[in-house]
């Protein structure tokens, strides 16, 4: 028979779960509905190409949307949870502490380039492609001004707010680090993309350690390093000053970040996990929760249909 310690554990988990998919749901709706408003604040006709089109190059209806779902999962939070997403920390950042970050931040990259060559090139052998896809995710953020208001700024401050806000902290008594990973897997399924996926899933690892020991604060101008800066800015300086070099620049000096970091923290880092292992019955409980399996379906359906005939 279960226990009323089993229980909670389940609710606790699946309100997680029920969490991000009430979060998705808002940004997709939200989105098409704040697009149509957009569309009649400025006099335009309606049509879906019109809403397509919208959405995909102008960030207001993105930032509209993703305000409203985080305000929505604060509202459900009670004011002790709240006070946790603001200012639970562990330890004061320093600035050791975060040249780390941004080392840390610059592996990543590394690892998902690799990842990226490795999916393309087992897709290519079945004859298919998701480069277009990949290409298209990346191009996101340089498309207006205001999508890049919306992908370096706000998108980073929400998604932090409902992933290492909501999701983790309310996670976080069933375990610091199952807490990490749950909240890293909803994040890395929100973004429904055959390489952002897993790039999403690693970062996620890190700034739901950065969130835990750091603070909140210090997660969301993580993430903002890496989207606004990372991404964004660098995409600029390659299409506006022609600098070809730079991506060559950036890969070696990401893979010296990933080696530093391996000889320098690696056994640190592989204690700190090993210390205090997550109970494999509670990992698998929360992956298996039914809205954490509609996240995996909801990942699969934008993964697949980005995927095409090369």
């Amino acid at each position: 028979m279960m226990g009323e310690r089993e229980r909670q554990m389940r609710r606790t988990m699946s309100k997680a779960g029920w969490g991000a998919i009430v979060y998705i749901i808002t940004l997709n709706v939200g989105v098409f509905f704040a697009a149509l408003l957009l569309l009649f604040l400025r006099g335009q006709a309606f049509s879906m190409q019109a809403i397509s089109s919208l959405a995909l190059s102008d960030g207001w209806a993105y930032m509209l949307a993703v305000v409203v779902g985080v305000g929505i999962l604060i509202g459900f939070s009670n004011r002790r949870l709240r006070h946790q997403y603001l200012h639970a920390h562990e330890a004061r950042m320093t600035l050791r502490a975060g040249l780390v970050v941004i080392a840390a931040l610059l592996a990543v990259q590394v690892i998902t380039e690799i990842c990226g060559v490795g999916i393309e090139t087992v897709l290519n052998h079945f004859g298919l492609s998701a480069l277009d896809q990949m290409r298209e995710a990346s191009k996101l953020g340089v498309r207006s001004g205001s999508m890049m208001l919306y992908a370096g700024l706000c998108g980073p401050i929400c998604e932090e707010l409902v992933f290492r806000g909501f999701i983790l902290r309310r996670l976080q008594p069933l375990g610091t680090k199952l807490a990490i990973v749950v909240s890293a897997v909803l994040f890395a399924c929100a973004h429904g993309n055959v390489i952002q996926t897993p790039f999403a899933f690693i970062t996620g690892l890190l700034l739901g350690y950065i969130a835990v020991h750091y603070g909140i604060k210090w997660s969301i101008a993580a993430h903002i390093f890496n989207n606004l800066g990372l991404s964004i800015g660098l995409q600029l300086l390659m299409k506006d000053l022609h600098l070809p070099f730079l991506t060559v620049a950036l890969t070696l000096l990401s893979i010296a970040a990933l080696i530093w970091l391996v000889v320098r923290y690696g056994r640190k880092a592989l204690a700190w996990w090993q210390a205090e292992r997550i109970h494999r019955g509670n990992l698998m409980l929360a992956l298996s929760r039914l809205p954490v399996i509609i996240m995996y379906a909801y990942a699969l359906a934008m993964i697949v249909g980005g995927i095409q005939a090369k």
